[in-house]
């Protein structure tokens, strides 16, 4: 309510002055129970008044970001009010996921599938019995904006995914939907962020580049990028990540030649900042299995 007076930059500072206003209020009716509010003829509304006035100019505060304002909507309120958690990677989201919470009411168990969305329940639990009694394992609550769905995170995979597991983090889940126990859960494979996303994910990278630019590529341009794709071929892949195809497209004037190369590279973020710099990051897309 508060916002379409002092707008929603100034939650963080109408948050910092809270405390002095409860302070003052309590002030007033405890002068006012004990009688003390109109010594020397001053009346009680002139002490609330001036009182009051010592909180016209809310404190200078680093205004909240959106997503610490929707957590402290959560924190506060049990829901988001102003907006979503997800608004700003919805389209990432949608790139790289195979199924939404909705579309796996009706999915197949056992079938490969990505969803993502945010961690809303992290439960740890020590296996009590069997070859793995004593390690940890995890029952997630993953929501996305359409519903949510629990996830059952085992002990092996717990051990390599563990540093993921945040209350209201965003993530990206691999696993075979199961209902053996009834209701529909998700057994883990693996847990990513979007920001590695690419690692795992992407099936094919593409560049591009526009011989006929005067701000374009030169042969320079092309050899750079060529080395550093075979450089990153050659690198050994690590932590389960999965080589991507390469593919090259030279615009000259209305004539496009596509190189497939023999070369596949894990993408890391390094190598896409590399090549970006070069070429621009618009030269660059990125294709995930799930859009092919």
């Amino acid at each position: 309510a508060f916002d379409s007076i002092h707008g929603v930059e100034s939650r963080a500072s109408l948050l910092a002055v809270l405390d002095k206003a409860i302070s003052i209020g309590a002030s007033a009716v405890k002068d006012k129970e004990s009688g003390q509010g109109g010594l020397f003829g001053v009346s009680e509304q002139t002490e609330a008044a001036e009182s009051v006035e010592q909180l016209d100019e809310l404190p200078k505060v680093k205004p909240w970001t959106k997503s610490q304002a929707l957590e402290q909507e959560k924190e506060v309120l049990g829901i988001h009010v102003s907006g979503h958690p997800l608004d700003e990677c919805g389209e990432a989201l949608e790139a790289w996921c195979t199924d939404s919470v909705l579309s796996l009411q009706t999915s197949k168990d056992g079938r490969r599938i990505v969803v993502g969305g945010v961690l809303t329940g992290v439960r740890i639990v020590v296996v009590r019995s069997g070859k793995s009694a004593g390690q940890k394992m995890a029952i997630l609550s993953l929501q996305d904006r359409v519903g949510k769905v629990e996830c059952v995170i085992f002990s092996n995979a717990y051990q390599k995914y563990a540093a993921l597991l945040q209350q209201d983090a965003i993530v990206l889940v691999e696993g075979k939907p199961d209902r053996s126990r009834g209701e529909l859960q998700i057994i883990v494979d693996r847990i990513t962020t979007l920001n590695d996303a690419p690692l795992y994910l992407a099936k094919r990278i593409e560049f591009t580049f526009h011989k006929a630019e005067s701000n374009g590529a030169t042969k320079g341009q092309m050899e750079f990028v060529s080395g550093l794709i075979k450089q990153a071929g050659a690198a050994k892949t690590s932590s389960g990540a999965t080589p991507a195809e390469v593919v090259v497209h030279v615009i000259s004037g209305e004539h496009t030649t596509t190189i497939r190369s023999q070369k596949r590279v894990v993408i890391e973020s390094k190598l896409v900042q590399q090549i970006s710099e070069v070429i621009g990051e618009h030269n660059i897309r990125i294709i995930s299995g799930q859009s092919v």
